[in-house]
Parts: C-alpha cells; sequence; structure tokens
C-alpha cells in the first residue's frame, strides 16, 4: 500500500487540479488557442509537480522505464509561456511555423538532457562531478530563457496596456493586469530556484534540507491553482484589432502611395470636434465609450481621433476621457443636490465602472483621495 506524507499529498492535489483544470478550459469556447497553451503549461508543471513523487512511490525502481517521461521539462516551458502571452494580446496570433519550430527545439533540448541524465543512472558511467556540471549548465540555460521569456512577455503585456487605453475608457474588466502578476511570481520562483541551487551547490554540496526545495514545489502547486482559475473564471479576452500593414512592393505591383500623416490644423479641428463633443454631449458619462464608437459619433476615421489625442493633445483616449469624468465629479462632490449619493455612486454617474480604477484615476489628475478631496472643498465652504 502507498503511503503518502503531507507534502507528497499536496503535490498529488496539484497534479490533479492540473488534470482537471486543463480538461475545463479545453472544454471552454472562448479564446481556445490561448486556453491549448495554457493546458499545455499546465500539464508541463503539473506533471513536473508529480516527478516529485516518485522517490516516495518507488516509480524510479520499480519501473526505471518511466523516469525520461517524467523528468523534468525546463524548455518547452518558457516558449509556451510566450507564446500564451501573445496569443492574449495579439488578434493574429496563430500556430504556424515558427511557433512549432521554437516548440520542437525545446522538446529536442529538454529530451536530450531528459535521456542523457537517464543514460547517466541507468549505466553508471557518468561520474558525479560531471553530472553535476552537466546540470548546471543546462539549468544555467534554462534561466537565461526563462530570464529573456520574462522581458519579452512584459513588453508585450505593455504594449497590450497602451493600446487599450487608446481605444477604451473603462478598463478595468479588459486589462490583463492578473497575467502582469502571474509573470511577476513567475520571475518571483525562477529566482528563488537560483537561488536555492547556487546555494545548494558552493555551501552545501547538494546536501541543502529539502524544505527549501519542498517549498519551492508547494508554490509551484498554488501557482497551477492561481493561472488555471484566473483564466477559466474570465470572459472572452477583449483583443484590440491590428492596423492593416501594406504589403511589401514586388518588381509586379507598383508601390503603393503612402498615407499623409494629418497635418496641424486637421488635428486642431478635430481636437476641438473631440472638446465640443464631451463639453456639449457629455459622452464621457458612457462607461461602454470606446474609439471606435466615438470615430462613428463624429464620423471621422478613429485612426484620425487616435492620432490627433496622441500626437496634438498629448493623452490617449483613457486619460481625455477619464479627465472629463473626474471634473464632474469634482463639480458634484461639493453640489447639495448630489448629497444623497455616495462618493462611488457619483463616480458610477460620471461613467467609471470600477471604484478601483475610479480611485486610481481621481488621485492621479488630482493629487488626493475623493474623501480628502471633499473634505478639502467642505473646509473652504
Amino acid at each position: 500500500m502507498i503511503q503518502l506524507t503531507w507534502y507528497q499529498l499536496a503535490l498529488l492535489v496539484g497534479f490533479i487540479q492540473a488534470l482537471i483544470l486543463i480538461f475545463l478550459l479545453l472544454l471552454k469556447p472562448e479564446n481556445r488557442k490561448s486556453n491549448f497553451l495554457l493546458a499545455a503549461l499546465l500539464f508541463v508543471i503539473g506533471r513536473g509537480d508529480f516527478t516529485e513523487l516518485m522517490p516516495g512511490v518507488n516509480l524510479s525502481r520499480d519501473y526505471p522505464f518511466l523516469l525520461p517521461i517524467f523528468y523534468e521539462y525546463l524548455f518547452v516551458l518558457g516558449p509556451i509561456l510566450y507564446f500564451y502571452v501573445r496569443s492574449l494580446t495579439q488578434s493574429r496570433f496563430r500556430f504556424n511555423r515558427v511557433f512549432w519550430i521554437y516548440i520542437a527545439l525545446a522538446l529536442v533540448l529538454d529530451i536530450a538532457y531528459d535521456y542523457t541524465l537517464y543514460w547517466c543512472r541507468m549505466t553508471k558511467n557518468c561520474s558525479r562531478e560531471w553530472i553535476i556540471t552537466f546540470a548546471e549548465i543546462f539549468s544555467l540555460l534554462a534561466v537565461v530563457q526563462v530570464g529573456i521569456v520574462l522581458v519579452l512577455s512584459v513588453r508585450t503585456l505593455r504594449q497590450y496596456d497602451r493600446s487599450l487605453k487608446d481605444h477604451f475608457t473603462n478598463l478595468e474588466k479588459i486589462n490583463l493586469r492578473w497575467l502582469q502578476n502571474l509573470l511577476k511570481a513567475i520571475g518571483g520562483l525562477a529566482i528563488y530556484w537560483i537561488v536555492l541551487v547556487w546555494v545548494d551547490v558552493f555551501f552545501f554540496d547538494y546536501r541543502i534540507n529539502d524544505i527549501f526545495y519542498n517549498a519551492l514545489n508547494i508554490a509551484v502547486v498554488v501557482t497551477i491553482y492561481w493561472i488555471g482559475f484566473s483564466q477559466y473564471i474570465r470572459p472572452r479576452v477583449v483583443i484590440v484589432e491590428e492596423v492593416e500593414v501594406a504589403p511589401k512592393p514586388t518588381h509586379e505591383a507598383p508601390k503603393a502611395p503612402v498615407t499623409a500623416p494629418l497635418s496641424e490644423d486637421e488635428m486642431q479641428q478635430y481636437a476641438q470636434m473631440l472638446q465640443d463633443v464631451m463639453q456639449q454631449e457629455q459622452l464621457y458619462l458612457d462607461a461602454t465609450l470606446s474609439l471606435n464608437a466615438l470615430a462613428k459619433h463624429l464620423d471621422i476615421p478613429a485612426k484620425h481621433i487616435s492620432h490627433t489625442l496622441n500626437q496634438h493633445v498629448g493623452k490617449n483616449l483613457n486619460d481625455f476621457v477619464n479627465e472629463f469624468r473626474i471634473e464632474e465629479v469634482k463639480q458634484k462632490l461639493v453640489d447639495p443636490q448630489f448629497a444623497h449619493l455616495t462618493i462611488l455612486g457619483i463616480a458610477f454617474e460620471a461613467g467609471f465602472n470600477s471604484k478601483a480604477s475610479f480611485q486610481r484615476t481621481f488621485k492621479k489628475v488630482v493629487q488626493c483621495s475623493p474623501s480628502e478631496y471633499k473634505k478639502q472643498q467642505v473646509k473652504q465652504v
């Protein structure tokens, strides 16, 4: 009969939970590409947790042929994570040739590493020093890859956030802040792992207390819960459509004329139209106001509005509209006619749809919290 410690039981629960989340994600109709990639990521991480059970349940002794299946797969994690981020932020993401080449190369490195260690263990032809050096080199390469992936992923998310602010006026329900936090957690785990391995190598000769590695594996189990449920419980991700790029000219087709940028006079005209429609028609009160809706209302191409705001006004759509909403809130906070409303109620009437977003924006614009502003105005009266 197999007996498991609390630690092994926690890992087993993590592995089972990974399988359940994989099943749920693959059945979810929204965001199919990102769900598939996240399911693959959960499988690789969850399988890694199950690997930790092998010494305790004697799989390595009784079924040595299973060892290569359950060895660590470090290199494939990076590409899957990066393409997962891209699938959530790029409308044109496809499982193209580049994707499969990266995945194939990563798997080749992982399999080469795993089978080399497997061969050394079975034949006993490798010295302990050689195995340690070999493992250190591959671990270092895996760490470098994870670092590159995290940097590229964070950069991709920042570009996505900028694009959202150019297209929408309320971001709380459509941003990917949870994914940014996830990347921070993965980065933290990676740093912990690097420090732990090197301390173990240089100061403890691979004899450091197992509790430090156990803590890392438990953290991985928690991460599995987090990333799986974070994706599953969220609605369809909003992906801003990218601007069509003209194909490169060839000798068979004449070069397409380049669209001239807006003149200063045109931008001035559009900026005045935007000011007028906000002040006179109060479009900012619409919590669902977007770039496309504004363009349709003004009968102006969306790219002209975006260009005017960014190049002439010096603001993105989100900041431009929210400043009008903040002014609306400031006026109503000191107006006795709205004394029966709470601060949050006034914010919702002004076009905000999130308490956190409202408070963050108010403090950014006014340099104090809404309640502090209201107290200051009352004292002045």
